[in-house]
């Protein structure tokens, strides 16, 4: 191919190969150099869009790519050096949502257009795990306990329903299922949402789904996850905070609860509890 005819994502990838130098070691736990640069597309860091109507020479300016890259390192609270270093290659490499880090309406809102315009939500699961150890009461149970986690903070309501129309719909599926975002095999994407008012959740049954102090080393907690896409579905986008749930990589916690930030974005959208939950703890006492 002419160099001359080439497209812009075709320049960066030839242009970032080439000067970033002999290239790392690749092992299973740290991306490539032209991995690198399909992540930085796939998250919308670089948006061809943008990339081409910045250039319209065919010229590739070092500045985009390198602002891409800290914008990322940004995200996930790491050094910002605006190379691929190997803590940039190896944290681009761990378990994530989906979703796209930068989104579509620009970085400056954490949430989406708008929100569910009403307080009490249905929600079902179409499709359980045909993978995971855990049964099917066991994947319902963490769905249920992701959705409290989020209604402990806010007005919302969520109803279990067996069948029929809900507006949450939640399943479980590998590679194409459906929409245009493919699952990729275990250990890379878990799961994905869309914003209101869709309302789709939709976990990688590629991933081991366990629940609890076993996925700390064995696999993937469902529940944490389950409430990160949850918060999603329900309008916010991913934060740059290290400790929030809607953090864009997977860290397992062995006591989730919602970050300041977390709360603070959910409650713009949808306003603080409108009762107080009684305390029930005495009941328990002997």
């Amino acid at each position: 191919m002419d160099i001359n005819k080439r497209t812009p994502f075709s320049l960066l990838v030839l242009f970032m190969v080439v000067t970033v130098g002999n290239g790392f070691d690749t092992t299973s736990n740290m991306l490539t150099e032209n991995e690198a640069i399909n992540y930085l597309e796939k998250f919308n860091y670089l948006n061809e869009t943008v990339v081409k109507a910045s250039l319209p020479t065919g010229a590739m300016p070092i500045s985009i790519v390198e602002a891409a890259i800290s914008k990322f390192q940004e995200m996930v609270n790491i050094p910002i050096t605006g190379k691929f270093d190997e803590e940039t290659l190896r944290k681009m490499a761990q378990p994530r949502c989906g979703v796209k880090d930068v989104p579509d309406n620009g970085p400056a809102k954490r949430y989406g257009p708008k929100p569910w315009p009403k307080k009490v939500l249905s929600w079902k699961i179409t499709e359980y795990s045909k993978t995971s150890t855990l049964n099917q009461f066991e994947q319902r149970d963490a769905m249920r306990r992701a959705f409290d986690i989020w209604a402990k903070q806010t007005p919302l309501r969520f109803e279990y329903k067996e069948g029929g129309i809900t507006d949450m719909s939640i399943k479980f599926a590998t590679r194409y299922h459906g929409d245009k975002d493919a699952f990729d095999g275990p250990g890379k994407v878990l799961a994905h949402a869309f914003l209101p008012t869709d309302g789709n959740i939709h976990f990688d049954d590629q991933e081991n789904w366990l629940l609890g102090a076993r996925a700390e080393k064995e696999g993937t907690e469902l529940y944490q996850v389950a409430a990160h896409e949850i918060g999603h579905a329900l309008g916010l986008e991913h934060s740059l905070v290290r400790a929030s749930l809607m953090a864009p990589t997977y860290t397992y916690y062995s006591n989730l609860v919602l970050n300041w930030n977390d709360i603070n974005d959910i409650q713009d959208l949808y306003g603080k509890p409108s009762f107080k939950r009684k305390n029930t703890w005495w009941f328990l006492k002997k």
